[in-house]
């Protein structure tokens, strides 16, 4: 089975088991933590266009 995987399991992928140098983790640990820290979290998230979507939970934070 192909699964292609996008940067954020190879990334965690290769801190985590890879027998890596320190600058190398240094690295990813740079892109890794700008991504924690820095993208804003939707205060609404829909992926239908259904008339009918604004009846739903559709808030980023709420499981469905």
């Amino acid at each position: 089975m192909d699964v292609r995987k996008g940067f954020f399991c190879a990334a965690y992928n290769l801190y985590d088991t890879a027998p890596l140098d320190q600058y190398t983790l240094d690295r990813i640990e740079v892109r890794l933590g700008w991504f924690r820290e820095n993208p804003e979290i939707p205060c609404r998230f829909n992926r239908t266009r259904s008339k009918g979507a604004f009846q739903r939970n559709t808030k980023g934070s709420s499981p469905r």
